[in-house]
């Protein structure tokens, strides 16, 4: 049952109902070979919503698709004043998400080599049903269908030699569709001036990598890591929104028929120092890059980007990051205890962002952003049978 009592239907909002499986079988296939297969299937199932329309705009206290006043009711912390009901009184705020995830990891080692294979498949099936106006006023419902799959191979070799230098090389494919079919019903005038639309987005990406590390045992207290990584993504998709029934505001919708291909390529980086003061006790420091590749927007509704929708883009780019962090692992106490700290410090540039823009939200690309802070976990097995942890 849900935590916040609906004052206009009696409810309890948001009502959940969730069904997690998950199954993994290891295979020691020989004494070289190691197969593990892992699936798992979940379901997820909510009535309501846990918003609530609590302020307005002085300025602009009218709804921005019809124009009709918004009322916000009193109502207490633990209330919510409801939203749309739809025809027959169903709720249409709600959601059903079903996903799965099913993979192969098989492990062989030969003298001084290890080979890994990792095969993946992910997939989720959702439908959304949502207030798109927010309020209690019934004049804009939304509808959406959205599928999802996902193929991955991942192959890597593990050379350990034996002396100073090891090494890590490997190559990365995925593949991805994604569908999604957005309906959005206008109810400007109920029963008389109304209207429908419908938003069709289709997307298919690739990324292939090629990656390596080496690890230079430099002395038996300190060990040097160094990696690069070669990405290439392309996605490209096709995009259709069309408007059946009244006009509406320009703010919102407009016919939009577009489809674009896009790619992108990159090398990054990273590079670690590790002190052992002994077996017990570590001290590392890490630099690192990464992105975060761009994309399209599947929720762009063809009007607020441009005078003519037929110039405006969808596209947003990619998100770069530079990360530091230093750090210290240790095991204490014979064994009994593990402490960690670390330190880290992340700058984001382009960062990827959806903000509210008129009546829709947009995708795009902001500015910079930080992420900094202190982190520290400890476990502690107080006897064999009990151990507490904290972080």
């Amino acid at each position: 049952d849900g935590y916040l009592d609906n004052v206009y239907t009696g409810d309890n909002e948001p009502n959940t109902d969730d069904y997690s499986l998950r199954g993994v079988l290891v295979w020691d296939a020989t004494d070289a070979l190691a197969v593990t297969v892992r699936g798992d299937f979940n379901d997820s199932d909510e009535k309501g919503s846990n918003q609530q329309l609590y302020q307005l705009d002085a300025n602009n206290p009218n709804n921005p698709i019809d124009g009709r006043p918004y009322t916000i009711e009193p109502v207490d912390f633990d209330d919510k004043a409801d939203f749309v009901d739809g025809i027959g009184g169903e709720n249409v705020e709600s959601s059903d998400i079903t996903n799965e995830l099913f993979s192969i990891t098989m492990n062989y080692h030969e003298g001084i080599y290890d080979f890994t294979s990792i095969t993946g498949y992910s997939a989720y099936d959702a439908k959304i049903g949502a207030d798109a106006d927010n309020s209690a006023l019934d004049t804009l419902v939304r509808h959406t269908d959205e599928d999802f799959d996902q193929f991955s191979q991942e192959l890597r070799v593990l050379i350990q030699p034996g002396g100073d230098f090891e090494y890590l090389a490997g190559i990365y494919y995925d593949h991805t569709n994604l569908d999604v079919h957005d309906t959005f019903d206008a109810l400007l005038l109920p029963g008389a001036v109304d209207g429908t639309v419908f938003n069709k987005f289709k997307q298919e990406s690739d990324s292939l990598a090629a990656f390596g590390q080496v690890t230079w045992n430099i002395t038996e207290a300190w060990r040097w890591n160094v990696g690069l990584r070669y990405s290439d993504d392309q996605k490209e998709y096709t995009k259709d929104v069309t408007i059946a029934g009244i006009v509406l505001l320009p703010a919102f919708a407009d016919d939009y028929t577009n489809g674009e291909h896009r790619s992108y390529d990159d090398v990054t980086w990273n590079t670690s120092v590790q002190y052992f003061l002994h077996d017990d006790l570590m001290f590392y420091g890490t630099l690192s890059t990464g992105y975060k590749d761009g994309g399209y927007d599947q929720f762009y509704l063809g009007s607020h980007r441009a005078v003519d929708p037929q110039e405006a883009s969808l596209e947003f780019n990619e998100e770069t990051a530079n990360s530091a962090e230093l750090g210290m692992k240790s095991t204490l106490l014979d064994g009994a205890m593990t402490f960690d700290i670390a330190a880290f410090y992340s700058e984001f540039d382009d960062l990827q962002t959806s903000a509210l823009v008129g009546s829709t939200f947009v995708v795009g690309n902001a500015g910079k952003a930080i992420s900094q802070g202190v982190e520290t976990s400890v476990r502690y097995a107080i006897t064999e049978n009990l151990t507490m942890g904290a972080s």
